[in-house]
């Protein structure tokens, strides 16, 4: 904090705008307030507030697809790893998107979890229904989720 002093004069008060300051935010407010003394003293008082983004328990995964058709379902192969903790889980949804004969383009979403209790990559393989008379157009995962440590007894799904 510094002061500074200053000859008599009125009081002030002066908000400084939030100024951006390496990633953070910072508050700067200045205060002149006259005093017994006849001087103006200045008080100048800064405060940065940093946000920081962490992964509590997290970690990076990673999600490979190998998707075909085969008539009315989608058989798809996922591999989930990652290589910051042997035991992890987490969870994702798989898109798969087909054309109908009409033409008319429809996506199918389904939710997935997985979890390992050791260092080797996860692999699933799955059958998604689509339907008759479409073609398969392609297979995206969204919301891959990682988190370190082994799945919770209550958080398995039957």
């Amino acid at each position: 904090m510094k002061t500074l002093s200053r000859q008599p004069g009125p009081a002030l008060t002066v908000l400084l705008a939030m100024t951006l300051l390496q990633g953070g935010m910072t508050t700067a407010m200045a205060d002149a307030q006259q005093n017994d003394e006849a001087n103006r003293t200045l008080t100048i008082e800064l405060k940065n507030t940093i946000t920081l983004e962490a992964r509590l328990g997290g970690c990076e995964a990673k999600l490979a697809l190998e998707y075909l058709q085969k008539g009315d379902q989608a058989e798809v192969e996922i591999e989930v790893n990652n290589t910051e903790c042997a035991a992890s889980y987490g969870d994702f949804t798989v898109h798969v998107r087909y054309r109908h004969d009409s033409g008319e383009m429809h996506t199918a979403e389904f939710p997935e979890t997985w979890s390992r209790d050791d260092g080797q990559p996860v692999r699933l393989s799955r059958l998604y229904p689509i339907g008759d008379d479409v073609d398969l157009i392609r297979v995206r995962s969204r919301g891959l989720s990682c988190t370190c440590g082994v799945m919770a007894a209550d958080e398995v799904e039957p």
